[in-house]
C-alpha cells in the first residue's frame, strides 16, 4: 500500500517545522520578566560589594509593581589561589590561579519561584570575573 502524495508533503512540513523550532536560536529563549525589585544576597566572608553586582546590571531596570522579583544569591567566590611551584633547580615560582564565582539565580512572583539557575562563571582578574558574572545574569534572563 502506497502513502498518498498529500501525506507525504504534510509529513516533510511538520519534520521541516520541529527542525526550524530546534535549530532556531529564539525558539527555546526563556521568557524575559520585567523586575519590580533586584535583590543581591552576600553573605559575610564574601569579598564582593553588592554595589560591583549592581552597577554591571544596569540593565534590569524596575517595571513597576509586577510582583517579579530577582534574587542573586552568592554563595562561593575565590579571587583566584596563588600558586608557588619549587623546581627542581631550587628556582621559586608563583602564579595566579583563576578566580570564580557561584551564585544562585531565582525569579520569584510573590513567594512563588518562578526559575532558579545554578551558575559559576570564572575569569582571570576581579573585573573580569564579575563582568563574565554579570553577563550571565543578564543571558540567562534574556537581556
Amino acid at each position: 500500500m502506497t502513502v498518498p502524495r498529500k501525506i507525504k508533503l504534510i509529513n516533510y512540513a511538520r519534520q521541516a517545522g520541529i527542525l526550524i523550532l530546534i535549530f532556531w536560536p529564539g525558539a527555546c529563549s526563556r521568557n524575559v520578566y520585567q523586575y519590580s525589585r533586584l535583590e543581591v544576597n552576600i553573605p559575610a566572608g564574601i569579598n564582593i560589594d553588592e554595589k560591583e553586582i549592581r552597577q554591571r546590571l544596569a540593565a534590569i531596570k524596575p517595571a513597576g509593581e509586577n510582583g517579579f522579583t530577582l534574587r542573586i544569591t552568592v554563595y562561593g567566590f575565590s579571587q583566584g589561589a596563588e600558586i608557588i611551584n619549587l623546581s627542581d633547580g631550587g628556582q621559586l615560582s608563583t602564579r595566579q590561579g583563576k578566580a570564580w564565582i557561584k551564585a544562585l539565580i531565582m525569579v520569584k512572583k510573590g513567594e512563588e519561584i518562578v526559575s532558579a539557575d545554578f551558575i559559576e562563571v570564572s575569569g582571570n582578574s576581579r573585573e573580569e570575573l564579575l563582568d563574565r558574572f554579570c553577563s550571565r545574569v543578564l543571558e540567562i534572563n534574556g537581556k
